[in-house]
């Protein structure tokens, strides 16, 4: 089935030709495998351009950015290309590369093909030169880049192939002044018969572009290299001060936690302190208490001593019948924990006999003695 109907695209090919028009130098079934791969890209071609050029003529935000122009043109110089170019340029390879029809076609077609092979080129030059302005140079690229510009570098880029191609393949002959361009059933540009024409219109429009796009691209990587480093930079210092506020709240954090642990811990020395000191004054307070009764119980005990002797010394001095007189004295008494001083009112008795009165002296320095002890205390 397979061969029946690639035999008949052949067939229907042949048909559709002169009769001295096809004579194919290929098997059938590979002109129709040939054909059915042709037909394919160039669909593909057709359908994927043409779609390019509707998005960009429906949707307002792609139409809007005017570096997009040169992406229709290159839409447009495909589009035209996958139409005529793979049919017309199958047919020529497949019938033995010779031309059966007319010179006036087969120069339309040479023109078409030069004219839109070198439009494509062109075309994506002026995207890589329109890239690199824009990351290389963005301002300089911002205040040259408008509608009309843009427009006037895409009609530049059509015309100037069709000015150059149009030249050399129907000017030809006027230019070199032969009668005729090409002979019998070649199919050819004519300048590809003069090698230093032929060269140098490739290394032209060919090498030279080549070299021009790889210079750009290159700037355009460099460009996006020190970016990308730019912007890790900027990352890392957007990471560091994000770090460094952190670190800064959780310090403050903790000095403040510290800090107030600190005054806490102040504020509790101070109570225990304040306590301790109140303790010490309070038992200071009661050891003196304890000591000026003791003082004065002391001094009570004293007297009542010396009274008691007094009484007694009258009892016997009355019993003896002697004549007394008496003395009155003030002893003093200091307190050793204050300073105060106690008075106590002591009377001498003074006898008419040397004996009473010696014993008299006796007593009072004993009683004396006791009360210089007792302050002493």
């Amino acid at each position: 089935h397979v061969r029946m109907m690639i035999g008949n695209v052949s067939s229907t090919i042949s048909s559709t030709l002169p009769p001295d028009a096809w004579n194919s130098p290929y098997h059938p079934i590979t002109q129709g495998i040939v054909w059915l791969i042709v037909a394919f890209l160039s669909l593909a071609t057709i359908i994927g351009n043409a779609m390019v050029v509707i998005a960009y003529k429906i949707e307002r935000n792609i139409s809007k950015q005017v570096s997009n122009r040169y992406i229709v043109s290159l839409a447009v110089s495909d589009l035209i290309i996958g139409i005529e170019g793979f049919p017309l340029f199958t047919v020529y390879v497949l019938n033995g590369e010779r031309c059966r029809w007319a010179r006036s076609l087969a120069r339309t077609w040479l023109f078409l093909d030069y004219t839109l092979c070198l439009v494509s080129i062109l075309t994506v030059l002026l995207i890589t030169a329109d890239r690199y302005l824009s990351v290389c140079h963005t301002a300089k690229y911002l205040k040259w880049q408008s509608p009309t510009k843009t427009q006037m570098t895409i009609i530049f880029s059509w015309v100037f192939p069709a000015i150059i191609f149009g030249v050399m393949i129907y000017g030809w002959s006027a230019m070199t002044g032969s009668s005729h361009s090409m002979s019998g059933s070649e199919c050819s540009a004519p300048f590809l018969t003069n090698p230093f024409v032929n060269m140098g219109m490739y290394v032209a429009y060919y090498w030279t572009t080549l070299v021009a796009m790889l210079i750009l691209y290159k700037g355009i990587h460099q460009a996006a290299k020190n970016l990308e480093k730019k912007a890790k930079a900027k990352e890392r210092r957007h990471i560091a001060l994000i770090l460094s506020q952190r670190l800064g709240t959780q310090v403050g954090v903790s000095l403040m936690l510290q800090s107030q642990k600190e005054k806490e811990e102040e504020e509790e020395n101070a109570r225990r302190d304040s306590g301790y000191q109140t303790a010490a004054a309070t038992s200071t307070i009661h050891g003196e208490s304890e000591l000026n009764l003791a003082v004065i119980q002391e001094e009570k005990s004293v007297i009542s001593h010396v009274e008691s002797r007094r009484t007694s010394t009258d009892v016997d001095r009355a019993s003896l019948k002697l004549p007394i007189s008496t003395t009155p004295e003030t002893v003093q008494l200091r307190s050793p924990s204050d300073g105060s001083i106690a008075t106590a009112t002591v009377t001498r008795f003074e006898e008419q006999s040397n004996t009473s009165r010696q014993e008299e002296q006796s007593n009072t320095s004993r009683q004396e003695e006791q009360a210089n002890k007792v302050s002493m205390k």
